[in-house]
C-alpha cells in the first residue's frame, strides 16, 4: 500500500535514554449527540470533574489484515473508524512501521494521526526492520498535547528494555516510550507505551524495568536507575501489549501501579494488551472491544476492528475513561 507522505507531528526521534538494552455507556448504546442539546465544553467538564480523558491502547500490527504480510488500506480505515468512535484522547500503539516495505514505505503513525485529525503523535523505533523500523508511538487528539521539548520536538524519552540470551528467548528488541502530556486545561500526567516479548524468557525482566520507570517516575526510589527528568509527571499511565495475562505480568510489577480492570469491570483475565494507572490517576470506566466474548484474542471475533471475515488487529483493544486527582 503507498499511502501518501504526510508530516510528522512530531520533528525529532524520541530521545533515547543512556539505558541499554460515574460508567459510561457501551459504544453501540450511546446516544447520538442531540443538535438542541450541545455537549458541555471541555472546560466545563473539567471544572465539574477535574481533568477527564479516555486512553486507549491497541496493536495495529502494522496495519495489516490478519497475516496478510503487508498493510492494507482498510485495516487503516477500521482503526480511524475505531479511534474516532472511542474518542480516544490519547493512543498508546504498538507494532508500527516507519519506512519499511511491508508498509510501502509509509510513516503509517504519521498516516493514522492525520486521518484522526491528532494533535500531537511520537514514534519510538523498537529495531531496524525490512528496509525501515519498526516500533511504538503516542498519539494526542481533542487538544491534548505531548509537551514541547526546550530545544524543539517532543519532550519525550525511549528506554531500551532487557533483551535474554536465553535460546528460547525472543529476538527483537523492545522498547518503552514515555511522554509528559498536557491536557488543554494544562495539567499533566506521564503516558507509558510498550510492547513486550512474546516468549517468557527475559519479559520478567522487562516488567522489572516498567516497575523501574514507574517507581522512578513517582520518585519512590532514591537510585534513579532509568534516566528520566525529575520534572515528568508522576501521574503515570502505562500500557501496551505486555503479551502475557495479568498474574505473570504482576508477579514483577509492583503496587505503584494499579490495573484498569481493578473493582470487578468485567474485563476478564485472558486478554494480553493492559492499562495500568498510578496514584493521581482515577479510572471511571474501562473496557475491552466486542472480542472480550471470546476466551482468545487469536480467534475471529464479530467487532468495530474486523474487515469482513479479517481482522485489522489480532488483540481486543482496551481503553479507559479515566481522571487526573
Amino acid at each position: 500500500m503507498n499511502v501518501p507522505p504526510t508530516a510528522r507531528a512530531s520533528v525529532r526521534p524520541a530521545e533515547q535514554t543512556s539505558q541499554a538494552a460515574p460508567a459510561e455507556a457501551r459504544l453501540d448504546e450511546r446516544p447520538a449527540a442531540s443538535s438542541e442539546e450541545p455537549k458541555a465544553t471541555l472546560a466545563t467538564q473539567q471544572a465539574q470533574d477535574g481533568t477527564q480523558m479516555k486512553v486507549l491502547t491497541i496493536n495495529v500490527k502494522g496495519f495489516q489484515l490478519s497475516d496478510g504480510g503487508t498493510a492494507d488500506e482498510r485495516a487503516f480505515d477500521a482503526i480511524e473508524r475505531y479511534i474516532e468512535r472511542v474518542d480516544a484522547d490519547v493512543v498508546l500503539f504498538q507494532e508500527l512501521d516507519e519506512g519499511t516495505k511491508r508498509s510501502g514505505g509509509a510513516d503509517q503513525l504519521a498516516e493514522i494521526a492525520r486521518r484522526t485529525d491528532a494533535t500531537d503523535s511520537q514514534f519510538a523505533a523498537a529495531m531496524g526492520f525490512d528496509g525501515g523500523q519498526y516500533g511504538v508511538g503516542i498519539m494526542t487528539r481533542n487538544g491534548f498535547n505531548i509537551r514541547d521539548a526546550a530545544g524543539g520536538g517532543n519532550d519525550t524519552r525511549t528506554v531500551q528494555l532487557p533483551k535474554s540470551n536465553h535460546e528460547d528467548a525472543d529476538p527483537e528488541q523492545r522498547v518503552a516510550l514515555v511522554a509528559p502530556i498536557v491536557a488543554p486545561d494544562g495539567a499533566e500526567f506521564t503516558a507509558v507505551t510498550t510492547h513486550l516479548s512474546k516468549t517468557g524468557p527475559g519479559r520478567g525482566a522487562q516488567v522489572d524495568k516498567l516497575d523501574d520507570i514507574v517507581e522512578d517516575l513517582r520518585g519512590g526510589r532514591d537510585n534513579d536507575s532509568v534516566g528520566l527528568p525529575g520534572d515528568f509527571s508522576s501521574r503515570v499511565v502505562l500500557g501496551g501489549d505486555f503479551n502475557t495475562k495479568r498474574g505473570p505480568a504482576e508477579e514483577h510489577l509492583g503496587d505503584g501501579v494499579t490495573h484498569v480492570g481493578e473493582r470487578d469491570r468485567g474485563l476478564g483475565d485472558t486478554n494480553i494488551d493492559h492499562l495500568y494507572v498510578s496514584d493521581g490517576v482515577e479510572v471511571v470506566d474501562a473496557q475491552l472491544d466486542e472480542a472480550e466474548k471470546i476466551d482468545t484474542s487469536w480467534l475471529p471475533f464479530d467487532g468495530p476492528l474486523n474487515v469482513g471475515d479479517e481482522r485489522a488487529t489480532d488483540h481486543p483493544a482496551l481503553h479507559a475513561t479515566i481522571r487526573l486527582a
